[in-house]
């Protein structure tokens, strides 16, 4: 596929913006200062293999900032302009994976089946990065190999697509 012929650029950053997101994430600190406050004001410990209560707070104060820096900078970016498609998690790197126009097959919007988030590789789809909802740009590489990189944006980028990818192709 050549794509060489446009000017426009699409790019879409994507963020974790869920509340149920933030509610797993902060289950894991809030059981440690469960743990911890219950064995500080009763006094006693909680199972036989336990842990100190100034362990279970440095343990949740831990995860606690990790799923906080995780959770505000972890962001997922695809950009389409004519030398290929930029695409990948900004964090903690800020590079984005690159494919050129000449190493595409095809690239198309689809409604994808599954719902699991992040980064995973899927029999049916290829390498996934993935945030949120149900839609994804799937390109299939000259090699057999496909990405499907989840948008939240489907009408622009579908509108992107037709009005200067799929009329670009040669």
């Amino acid at each position: 596929m050549t794509c060489t012929n446009f000017k426009a650029e699409y790019t879409e950053i994507q963020k974790l913006q869920s509340w149920w997101h933030w509610i797993l994430g902060l289950a894991v600190p809030a059981l440690f200062f469960f743990i911890g406050f219950v064995q500080w004001i009763c006094k006693t410990t909680i199972g036989d293999h336990t842990l100190s209560t100034a362990w279970c707070f440095a343990i949740g104060s831990f995860v606690l900032c990790g799923v906080i820096l995780l959770f505000k900078h972890l962001t997922l970016s695809i950009k389409i302009t004519n030398a290929g498609v930029f695409y990948g998690f900004n964090f903690p790197d800020k590079a984005l994976n690159f494919t050129a126009w000449d190493r595409i097959v095809s690239i198309k919007l689809i409604t994808y089946q599954f719902w699991s988030y992040g980064y995973h590789i899927s029999k049916r789809y290829g390498l996934v990065y993935n945030l949120n909802g149900r839609y994804g740009l799937q390109i299939t590489l000259n090699s057999g190999d496909k990405v499907l990189i989840g948008t939240q944006n489907k009408n622009a980028l579908n509108t992107f697509l037709k009005t200067y990818v799929y009329d670009a192709q040669v």
